[in-house]
């Protein structure tokens, strides 16, 4: 695996040009200076110091990007180990159950984040001086979506009390979540200064704690309820762990923190699109699961929700990935627009090869040894993890485009994008779900990825970057020639010579 790592990072470096900003930029607050003190005596070594010289700040997102990276990574690997356990042990029935209100609640959790995690890492960059205005005011921002978000979550639990009552519990333990989440704030600002090990650390101290009690539990044979109460304690020691090390990864006291209306009023305007776009989003992610409960019973929802936990693992290991290179490929949008170009490319086609040999793997993945690891009550989720796996090369795919559109300001595309592909889920997925149950799920998530495709393709802006997601499906920018055409396009449809600087000056 070191081996793999290293061609992987030398074949990645090889791929981006030197940037002369790079070299010869103002250091930034983040920006990691790495002093090249390997010795030279070995050949191998003399040439990883010349793929290194002149990219310090590359070296500072791919060390940023791996922390939170291996964040995700024993999220996944732990989650699914512990997962699978829990599956066994509750039996489809409660572990349906235990899903239909993780769901529930998941469908409000994008009141109190807003979706405004990477604008404001954006203007954290650009504007290091607002930070302590920025941070009060998102503060204050999310302390009323999370009450708002709660007061529904309330509602929705009580509304359907008469049908299960345990269900209503399960609803409101896993609520209280909500009201935690405006204490995460610094992680944000660990994000923008490139610090990301901190809140990975704090993240994966308090998930391998609660994990330690979920297997605690799993071996006292404990009740569904007591899965909730350990999901909600997850929430507590990450807030309390992110709280204690605010001040160790140097973000600004609360004390310092100021409330401002005009800013507050600027992100309501600015930001409104990709709030409502991540509502939706979270709508259509977790809505499948209500519909299938809805429909089809407890029974065949804790079927699907015993393989469906693998994609949204995959999502996160990729969107976090995203988030750590987002600050950098900012700076490197205003000051080198061939440099963030060809990083885009390269991204976007390792992105769909990992997705396909990750879907390959599964998809491949012998029946009896689904049964052994589920249990002879999942004999059903052999079907939905190989219905699964078709959509698993559009996640990475989607996710290391999402950068353009943000450094582009292309928000109300997103939000259009998000909207029409909401409208088209909501289309198929009712008759889908109500005919084939969990198979009509996937089928519904895998055709909104595909349309979100198609849509790129009708807009001037951002029809450049659906050539980019179809080329790289097509593998053509494995090959050199084909990448370089491809960045003379984009420089083109940003209105770019050759060299970057814009046509005509």
């Amino acid at each position: 695996m070191g081996v793999l790592t290293t061609r992987v990072a030398s074949a990645l470096l090889q791929q981006i040009p030197r940037s002369v900003a790079e070299a010869h930029m103002h250091p930034a607050p983040w920006d990691v200076r790495y002093r090249m003190a390997l010795p030279t005596a070995s050949p191998w070594r003399q040439r990883l110091n010349h793929l290194l010289q002149g990219r310090e700040l590359t070296l500072s997102v791919l060390a940023n990007a791996a922390w939170q990276s291996a964040d995700s990574m024993i999220r996944l690997l732990v989650s699914l180990f512990i997962g699978v356990w829990t599956a066994r042990h509750l039996g489809a029935e409660d572990y349906g159950r235990l899903n239909y209100a993780l769901a529930l609640v998941a469908m409000v959790a994008g009141l109190p984040a807003l979706g405004l995690q990477q604008l404001v890492i954006r203007d954290l960059v650009k504007e290091p001086e607002r930070t302590p205005r920025v941070l009060g005011t998102v503060f204050a921002l999310q302390a009323a979506g999370a009450s708002v978000a709660f007061a529904i979550v309330v509602g929705l639990a009580f509304a359907q009390q008469q049908r299960d009552r345990l269900s209503t519990w399960l609803i409101l333990v896993i609520g209280v979540q909500l009201l935690l989440v405006p204490l995460n704030l610094a992680e944000v600002w660990s994000h923008a200064q490139l610090k990301s090990r901190y809140s990975a650390m704090a993240r994966n101290a308090a998930f391998l704690a609660t994990s330690a009690v979920r297997l605690g539990l799993l071996l006292a044979a404990a009740t569904v309820f007591s899965f909730a109460v350990a999901a909600t304690l997850e929430a507590a020691l990450t807030a309390g762990l992110l709280l204690w090390l605010r001040r160790r990864m140097g973000c600004p006291a609360f004390s310092q923190w100021r409330f401002d209306p005009e800013l507050l009023r600027g992100l309501v305007r600015t930001g409104w699109p990709l709030t409502l776009a991540m509502i939706i989003t979270t709508l259509q992610v977790q809505g499948d699961q209500v519909l299938l409960r809805t429909f089809c019973g407890n029974q065949q929802l804790g079927v699907y929700a015993a393989v469906r936990q693998i994609p949204l693992l995959l999502a996160a290991v990729f969107a976090a990935t995203s988030n750590a290179a987002l600050p950098a490929l900012v700076q490197t949008y205003e000051s080198n627009r061939p440099v963030f170009n060809a990083r885009l490319l390269l991204g976007v086609q390792i992105g769909w090869i990992v997705g396909l040999a990750v879907a390959a793997g599964f998809a491949l993945l012998p029946a009896r040894l689904v049964i052994a690891t589920f249990g002879p009550g999942y004999q059903e989720s052999i079907r939905a993890l190989r219905f699964c796996a078709i959509s698993f090369p559009l996640i990475p795919l989607a996710t290391a485009c999402q950068p353009y559109y943000i450094v582009r300001d292309l928000r109300f595309f997103l939000f259009t994008r998000t909207f029409g592909n909401f409208v088209v889920w909501l289309a198929v997925a009712m008759p889908l779900i109500q005919r084939y149950s969990y198979v009509g799920a996937i089928l519904a998530a895998l055709a909104c990825q595909l349309f979100s495709i198609a849509l790129d393709m009708t807009s001037r802006e951002t029809r450049e970057i659906g050539r980019v997601k179809l080329h790289a499906m097509a593998f053509l920018y494995i090959l050199p020639r084909q990448r370089q055409a491809a960045l003379a396009r984009l420089l083109g449809s940003h209105g770019l010579g050759p060299a970057g600087t814009r046509a005509g000056s």
